[in-house]
């Protein structure tokens, strides 16, 4: 019998928890995915990620024992801006399936609820600039609240990896500043260089390389992505040392790999296309962003993109974390 497709889903039924950590000024919610030992392998949790958003379902079971005779690595996962801890739950169950304790908090600063407050008048206590200042020692926290064992979940901490999309991928690097023990790093489509965004720019000058760890690193850029383009991943990459990989994926943009992407894809297109949003770097303001973002049925199906990055996940992690345990 052959090797497990590794985008396919693992042998482990999957469970999924709630928690909060203190940070700073305020708690953080948490979000735990974890091998279980109870529950269909395809049970369904029901969140919603924010006021007035779809219902998302995923493959976990809420509050499910977690199996304790597995020495399961940790991977951290961090969202991009405007979104929220559970942006890719789709894959943060895959790998937990596959023998990974996944673990995610909310980065106050980039928080889409955030901004659904500020257009009712609430405005944010931080900035995006604020967020990318704290998103590496938020990072360290939660390791250290995993290893205490208070969150109810065991984890190897020995060898972490880090992985996220866009701001996250930025975060999963920066995390390297800050984590001895990161040992492995998923950046998809990370947040660097010029583009329609000037908070992009901003987090390119305060990109760091001095790392306290050397993780093998995975750059993963979209061929379509006309917030990040492929070239301003390469430019990346040629600062990173080695190990290191880059695979620029045909026929996806910017948000191929998060839950429900040809739907949030959709809306920024129509978003632009209103005027409802504009560039924030002034270099982009004359820039038609809705001709940039091509229409998702043009690109490669939301399933196949998951698949393939579900696929390239388990593969970098296994290659770093597992065959040293």
């Amino acid at each position: 019998m052959g090797e497990r497709d590794k985008g396919e889903r693992g042998p482990f039924k999957v469970g999924v928890v709630t928690a909060a950590i203190p940070f700073d000024d305020r708690d953080l919610a948490v979000e735990l995915w974890y091998p279980s030992c109870g529950g269909d392998s395809h049970e369904e949790d029901r969140f919603t990620p924010y006021p007035g958003a779809p219902e998302v379902v995923q493959s976990a079971a809420r509050h499910a024992e977690m199996l304790e005779d597995g020495n399961f690595p940790l991977l951290l996962f961090s969202h991009g801006g405007l979104s929220h801890r559970r942006a890719m739950s789709h894959l943060c169950t895959h790998a937990a399936s596959h023998g990974y304790v996944v673990a995610s908090l909310d980065h106050p600063g980039s928080l889409y609820s955030e901004y659904l407050a500020a257009l009712q008048g609430q405005p944010a206590t931080l900035t995006s600039a604020d967020s990318a200042k704290r998103r590496p020692r938020e990072l360290v926290a939660l390791v250290k609240a995993v290893r205490s064992g208070r969150l109810g979940v065991k984890a190897s901490t020995r060898r972490i990896g880090s992985f996220g999309a866009s701001f996250g991928g930025w975060t999963a690097l920066q995390a390297a500043t800050e984590l001895k023990e990161l040992a492995s790093v998923v950046a998809l489509v990370p947040a660097f260089g010029e583009g329609p965004l000037i908070e992009t720019l901003d987090l390119t000058r305060t990109f760091s390389t001095d790392w306290v760890a050397r993780p093998d690193v995975l750059l993963v850029a979209g061929e379509f992505d006309a917030f990040v383009p492929p070239n301003n991943v390469r430019a990346l990459f040629e600062r990173l040392a080695e190990p290191k990989r880059l695979e620029v994926i045909a026929d996806v943009g910017h948000n191929h790999f998060v839950d429900g992407a040809e739907q949030i894809h959709e809306l920024l297109r129509t978003l632009f296309q209103s005027g409802m949003l504009k560039p924030t770097n002034p270099n982009y303001a004359d820039i038609n962003m809705a001709g940039l973002l091509r229409p998702f049925g043009s690109m490669m199906r939301e399933a196949d993109a998951h698949l393939l990055v579900r696929r390239l996940l388990v593969a970098h992690m296994d290659k770093a974390l597992k065959r040293h345990l």
